[in-house]
């Protein structure tokens, strides 16, 4: 059985997306879009609504679902 292929991203790629005028061809692609829930409120352009017209998706994190998380530089180590 052959998985979906999933897209996880934040606003800031939505928006960067609208800016260079291929929103709309990014649902063209075989994957399903998916944002966090939290991020929903922070759409205003392009809006929620014509994001989730178009097939963007949120999932819910719970809090203590990033604890532990390291975000950052992950470039390796040069001594």
């Amino acid at each position: 059985m052959t998985l979906p292929s999933v897209l996880v991203t934040d606003t800031n790629i939505w928006i960067d997306l609208e800016n260079g005028k291929i929103l709309a061809y990014v649902f063209r692609l075989p994957y399903q879009s998916f944002t966090t829930d939290f991020a929903v409120e922070e759409f205003i352009h392009p809006k929620w609504e014509t994001l989730q017209d178009l097939g963007l998706h949120t999932h819910g994190l719970e809090p203590e679902q990033g604890i532990g998380c390291k975000f950052g530089d992950r470039r390796p180590k040069t001594q």
